[in-house]
């Protein structure tokens, strides 16, 4: 009777354990989408990244085959990249041309 007592508490400790994982994963997964969705609309309003003159002077003469016309698509591809757009946000602001 008392390892069945003992097993039943340890599978409740368990469950309990996961449901607290899944919910900060959770919330670490809307962090990640809201941080790279602030970015891209950044990007894509304010430094002009979804533009052909963009485009033409960061790529040169090849734009026509890496140009993202959507800015839908484009700003998706921020928001999954998350916090990756952030740091490619920061390296870009400190380059040295």
């Amino acid at each position: 009777m008392f390892i069945i007592a003992v097993i039943r508490q340890r599978d409740t400790i368990t469950k309990e354990l996961c449901c607290l994982f899944l919910y900060h994963l959770g919330i670490a997964l809307m962090i990640w989408l809201f941080v790279g969705f602030v970015i891209g609309l950044k990007s894509i309003l304010f430094d002009g990244v979804a533009t052909r003159e963009f485009y033409e002077q960061n790529i040169g003469d090849d734009y026509e085959n890496r140009y993202i016309r959507s800015k839908g698509a484009l700003l998706v591809t921020y928001t999954l990249g998350g916090l990756i757009s952030v740091v490619g946000d920061i390296y870009s602001m400190f380059r040295k041309d």
